[in-house]
C-alpha cells in the first residue's frame, strides 16, 4: 500500500466516517431500521472508526480481517438485517472511501497521483474480494444456528 494515501486516510479518519455515515449510511435500510435504537448511531460510528482503522492497517501490512468481517455478518444476521442490505453496505463503503480519496485529490488536499490511487483501487477490490465472503459465512452461520 501507498505510504502516502495510507497516512492521509490514517490521519484524517474521522472526516472519512463522518463522509460515508452522512453521505451514504444514514440513507441506508440497515439505519432505517436501526434508527429508534437508543444510542445506535454513536455506536455505529465507533465500530466504522474501529473498522476503518484495522482495514488500512490490514492492507499495510499484507494480513486479512476474515475473523473480524466473519464477525460482521454474525452481527448483522443477530440483528435481522437483511442479507442483501449487509451486502451493498459493504461495497458502497468502500465506494465512498474511493469517492472520499478522489475528491481530495481534485480538491489536492492529497499529494498523490493517479496512478496511485488505481493502484490503491486495486488493493481495495482485492480486500473487498477477500472480506464479503467472511461477511456472507458468518451471516450464514449465525442464520444456521438460529434455526436449529
Amino acid at each position: 500500500m501507498n505510504q502516502k494515501i495510507y497516512d492521509y486516510l490514517k490521519k484524517h479518519d474521522l472526516e472519512f466516517i463522518d463522509y460515508w455515515v452522512n453521505e451514504y449510511y444514514i440513507h441506508s435500510n440497515e439505519h432505517t431500521l436501526r434508527a429508534s435504537e437508543k444510542d445506535y448511531l454513536i455506536e455505529y460510528r465507533k465500530e466504522c472508526l474501529f473498522l476503518f482503522q484495522a482495514s488500512l492497517d490490514t492492507q499495510m501490512k499484507k494480513t486479512n480481517l476474515s475473523d473480524i468481517c466473519q464477525g460482521i455478518g454474525e452481527d448483522r444476521a443477530a440483528m435481522n438485517t437483511p442479507f442483501k442490505e449487509v451486502y451493498f453496505n459493504f461495497f458502497e463503503y468502500s465506494k465512498a472511501m474511493l469517492e472520499f480519496l478522489i475528491q481530495h485529490k481534485k480538491e489536492e488536499k492529497i499529494a498523490v497521483s493517479y496512478e496511485e490511487l488505481l493502484e490503491y483501487m486495486l488493493l481495495v477490490r482485492k480486500h473487498e474480494t477477500e472480506n464479503s465472503y467472511a461477511i456472507y459465512s458468518g451471516y450464514m452461520d449465525y442464520t444456521f444456528k438460529a434455526v436449529l
